[in-house]
């Protein structure tokens, strides 16, 4: 259902030429705003997508062709209030013959649309005499079902002449002009008005639902248009409550169009009521200097940390960098080796070998016998310029893999810059005192928010000078030795301390962070590598219009963090972006919101879960529905060491990888003692021991290959 919305909410911006507000709430039937630019849809339940098209391109030819002045003048501000139904008739003809001009495509959901209604008995007609109906009812079938061939709608000859003059109405003013006269010839011949109907149907009129059709300022059609009261329609609350009591006429509609109110009345029935609310919520505007601490922050409060309490540490952190960096240079110069000839392939494939038209005068005098005898060129295309963002997981959960995790972290960034991709790399936290003094993100009203004591500390950059890099990588080796030695965090620095997954928050924030550095760095593709070992903590969760933080999801509540409760949520949202117009369902917090940030960033996400053996099973089994397939992705991972899921959670590419010791970077070079006690003349104990050294071998290297898939699997993307 959620991707047939998505698709007509696209339908409805693409028909309207400009970036309208798609909406669905709790409103009788759809409505267009005229001031705010929104189209109102109802959550309809059973109905086709035929009639989604229908009912959508009905009401985009009223927010593209039907004049908010003139409508309000002609409308809300005319003493006869029987003149409103009348043009709502006429002027539907009109802008529905202006649509299907304008899009060709929608004839067919016009035709094909009304037929269904009709055989559902949306207009009441079932089992009635067509011909007892009044004209304007009459007119009102005709153009709508009568015109198709469905339904046979009888006019005497007099009536006859006021349809080619409906049909020729060209702008609004002709609208009213006709309407007025239509509604003067009903009145002076009261036989046109048919007989009036006992039923339930048109008794009561005041109390039956009119087509809203469009919105004055104030969100109603009643007339009292008050510019003191335009700030009512901002307020999303009072702006709906307008909407759902615009149904409503007090002053009822006297003629008796018993067609549009049985048709308004049928489809409130197919409203969905298991929906109790739609909520709207807008993407904030985020400052990225009260979100992200920059990394020259970070690594100064690591190095003062160091520098005053751990002295010995850091007396040491030369001699750790240039230990470590001469033992990750034949795996950093193996990936540049990899990536330069996965790229070299990749363009290869891609080239393009065309003759030129010139001759070569070396194969000239094979003429005879060949007509290779032109000049040739090869074009090779251009590649797309690469860049990386990554967001590690700083979860007191990470505290067995965190150093594993900077090992991969810190061969990562030393390739990048080898081969001078553009890189940064950010942890996210909520821990207390990560944010150590910073000022705070303001949410609007509407908004998604996230706590104010989340922050991204970015520990790397393509931006740090030679010795900033130098001096980044000592700071994190310190760091790794203090995460080794202790689970307490004694001896971390305060703003280092593990704590939560706010995983939700990183990536909204990092739909700004990629955006920026796309654009600093001039990039066609950017990877953004989410790495964690656990799910989000804190859910989605929005500053209502009152000012109060709600929760997307009740699953996420705080009452509900507290004692474990979980209740299924009846409320539909939507995240919407007012820059661009558009808007995703959110039902899965996390996925949906990976949706929003791919489609905003155009970047590719790939998730790395870092897990147990025992728990690897538990977490395929998450995404993948088929149990065979499931099965053989978890003996991959015993196996291999990891499983890879394409496509999974809003993920581009999502690999699971093994946690704790598993997760660190082994080197190429195999060490095995010489085992003196082994009689190398026994050719069987020697066949033996040979068999085990193999054996041993064989293991080394696939733990070489199992430690570098992160490694090897971002050259897989970017080459």
């Amino acid at each position: 259902m959620s991707n047939r919305l998505s698709s007509k909410e696209i339908l409805a911006k693409l028909m309207a030429t400009e970036n309208v507000i798609v909406e669905h709430a709790d409103v009788p039937t759809a409505a267009f705003d005229l001031i705010n630019r929104k189209l109102f849809l109802p959550n309809w339940k059973d109905i086709s997508d035929i009639v989604y098209t229908l009912l959508i391109s009905h009401e985009v030819g009223h927010a593209l062709y039907t004049p908010k002045e003139e409508w309000e003048s002609a409308v809300m501000e005319n003493k006869d209030k029987d003149l409103k139904g009348v043009i709502n008739i006429v002027e539907d003809v009109r802008i529905e013959k202006m649509i299907q001009q304008k899009f060709p495509g929608t004839v067919r959901a016009f035709k094909a649309g009304y037929d269904e209604l009709e055989k559902q008995n949306l207009f009441g007609t079932v089992g009635s005499d067509i011909k007892e109906y009044g004209l304007l009812d009459r007119i009102n079938l005709h153009f709508k079902i009568g015109h198709f061939g469905y339904v046979n709608v009888p006019f005497s000859e007099k009536e006859m002449s006021w349809l080619p003059r409906i049909n020729a109405c060209k702008n609004f003013s002709d609208v009213v002009g006709l309407s007025k006269e239509l509604l003067q010839y009903v009145k002076d011949n009261p036989e046109s008005q048919g007989k009036k109907s006992n039923s339930s149907d048109g008794e009561n009129s005041e109390n039956n639902t009119k087509k809203i059709g469009v919105l004055s300022e104030n969100g109603s059609e009643n007339g009292n248009s008050n510019p003191e009261n335009f700030d009512e329609i901002i307020d999303p609350d009072n702006l709906l409550e307008k909407l759902k009591n615009a149904g409503q006429d007090p002053n009822g509609q006297p003629l008796d169009i018993k067609t549009q109110q049985h048709f308004d009345k049928a489809l409130q029935n197919l409203i969905d009521k298991s929906i109790s609310k739609t909520t709207y919520v807008n993407l904030p505007k985020l400052e990225l200097d009260k979100i992200v601490v920059p990394y020259k922050k970070v690594h100064s409060q690591i190095y003062n940390y160091y520098s005053h309490y751990y002295p010995h540490i850091y007396s040491n952190a030369d001699a750790s960098l240039s230990q470590f960096k001469n033992n990750s240079k034949n795996i950093v110069n193996q990936l540049a080796n990899l990536f330069e000839m996965k790229k070299k392939a990749r363009l290869d494939v891609r080239s393009l070998t065309t003759k030129t038209g010139v001759l070569n005068t070396n194969k000239v005098h094979s003429y005879r016998y060949s007509d290779d005898i032109f000049k040739k060129i090869t074009t090779i295309p251009a590649g797309k310029s690469h860049g990386l963002v990554m967001f590690i997981d700083m979860s007191s959960s990470m505290s067995d893999n965190i150093v594993a995790t900077f090992e991969q972290l810190l061969n990562l960034v030393l390739f990048c810059r080898r081969v001078n991709i553009p890189f940064e790399v950010y942890g996210f936290t909520d821990a207390y005192s990560a944010r150590d003094g910073m000022v705070s993100q303001k949410f609007n009203k509407g908004d998604i928010c996230f706590e104010e004591r989340f922050c991204l500390r970015q520990y790397f950059s393509n931006k740090m000078t030679g010795v900033e890099f130098n001096d980044a990588i000592k700071n994190i080796l310190c760091l790794m030795q203090s995460y080794t030695r202790t689970t307490t965090y004694a001896g971390v620095p305060s703003q280092e301390v593990l704590n939560c997954t706010p995983l939700n928050s990183a990536i909204l924030a990092g739909i700004t962070v990629v955006n920026d550095f796309r654009q600093k760095n001039n990039l066609d593709i950017v990877n953004s590598v989410f790495l964690t070992d656990g799910d989000d903590t804190h859910g989605l969760s929005y500053i209502d219009s009152s000012g109060q933080e709600m929760y997307v999801d009740v699953r996420y509540s705080r009452m509900n963090r507290v004692y474990g409760t979980v209740k299924p949520s009846r409320e539909k949202c939507y995240i919407r972006d007012m820059k661009t117009r558009r808007q995703w369902e959110i039902q899965n917090s996390t996925e949906d919101l990976l949706n929003v940030f791919k489609d905003i960033t155009n970047a590719k996400v790939i998730g790395f879960y870092l897990t147990s053996k025992r728990d690897a099973q538990s977490k395929i089994e998450q995404f993948v529905e088929d149990k065979n397939r499931a099965t053989q992705l978890y003996e991959n991972f015993k196996q291999y060491k990891f499983a890879e899921l394409s496509a999974v959670e809003g993920y581009d590419a999502y690999y699971i990888v093994p946690n704790g010791k598993n997760l660190g970077v082994k080197q190429d070079l195999f060490e095995k003692e010489f085992d003196h006690s082994i009689d190398w003349d026994n050719e069987k104990e020697a066949k033996k021991a040979m068999r085990s050294a193999q054996r041993d071998f064989t293991n080394h290297m696939k733990d070489v290959v199992v430690s570098r898939v992160l490694l090897n699997k971002f050259i897989d993307h970017i080459s």
